[in-house]
């Protein structure tokens, strides 16, 4: 059996048929003399719906009964829509998901993307296959891919600042001259803590409510006061700290955790906090230590994000 094409617009399967007609929910029992070919669409359309669950946990939109019927719609719509002729069906998937695409960047960019020049550009590469070279092509993208990331990094900014301004009112954090937000939650005892340093710290990520972004289970690591290289803030509220400190800074996403923000499912417009307690000076091999080691100075580069 050679399946030429699984997707979620056009499952190779019969088992939907009459136009206009709502798809019904049947087990495959139910189905009356159901045959093999039946049971192989009725297992494919399954996968259909797999597609829609996983794209749900992504996108909580699509946990509403509207978007499940919507998209049992536009699914019945795809199916209905399929030609004998394999050329026009491939242009119909790539339409779709270009002009999805297209709808994505729309809403994250906030750019008007409109088809005209894509059905141009489309029109002008199928002349033949050696008017678009594919390195060329991306070199051509690439620019305007980095204004856009641009364009949006500002626009987050702009919203991320707004909640931050909007979370220090509500919950008395206070901001130093170099623009950090944080509160006091244990003042600690000592000196302050000075670049170089190396002391063990316990970080946890939570969001505003306070809701942990990582296993609770945190367990203290070693850092080196002002050479953290992933949390840019971690190396502005350090040398404010002392043993046995406990600080709350208030940022955006991107600000506190960098790259991982993507891993907690955050948003560049998202804001969250990271709480920061100096548990004790350390050694190199994290060892607790009664006097603060130094290390050599070393060149912060702060991870791209």
């Amino acid at each position: 059996m050679k399946v030429k094409y699984l997707g979620a617009l056009a499952l190779g399967a019969t088992m939907l048929v009459g136009c206009g007609t709502v798809p019904q929910s049947k087990e495959l029992s139910e189905i009356s003399n159901a045959t093999m070919a039946d049971s192989l669409a009725y297992y494919l359309g399954e996968q259909g719906a797999m597609a829609y669950w996983q794209a749900a946990a992504q996108d909580t939109t699509l946990k509403t009964e509207a978007a499940r019927a919507a998209y049992l719609k536009g699914f019945q719509k795809g199916m209905e829509s399929i030609s004998e002729e394999d050329a026009y069906n491939r242009g119909v998937s790539q339409g779709m998901n270009l002009a999805m695409y297209l709808k994505t960047l729309k809403a994250e960019y906030d750019v008007d993307l409109k088809n005209n020049p894509a059905l141009a550009g489309l029109a002008f590469g199928m002349q033949n296959d050696t008017i678009v070279n594919p390195g060329m092509l991306q070199q051509a993208i690439q620019p305007i891919g980095m204004q856009l990331d641009a364009i949006k990094s500002k626009k987050d900014k702009e919203i991320a600042d707004k909640k931050i301004a909007e979370e220090m009112q509500k919950s008395n954090y206070q901001k130093d001259v170099n623009g950090l937000v944080y509160k006091v939650m244990a003042e600690g005892k000592g000196d302050k803590l000075e670049n170089g340093q190396m002391v063990l710290v316990e970080l946890i990520m939570t969001d505003v409510a306070g809701k942990s972004l990582v296993p609770t289970d945190v367990k203290p690591q070693k850092v080196v006061v002002g050479q953290h290289h992933y949390i840019s803030m971690l190396n502005q509220v350090l040398p404010m700290m002392k043993v046995g400190s406990a600080y709350k800074v208030l940022g955006s996403a991107i600000e506190l955790f960098g790259p991982q923000s993507r891993q907690f499912r955050l948003k560049g417009s998202d804001i969250a906090c990271l709480e920061v307690k100096v548990v004790g000076y350390c050694d190199e091999k994290g060892e607790l230590s009664e006097t603060p080691i130094k290390v050599a100075k070393e060149e912060v580069k702060i991870a791209n994000k």
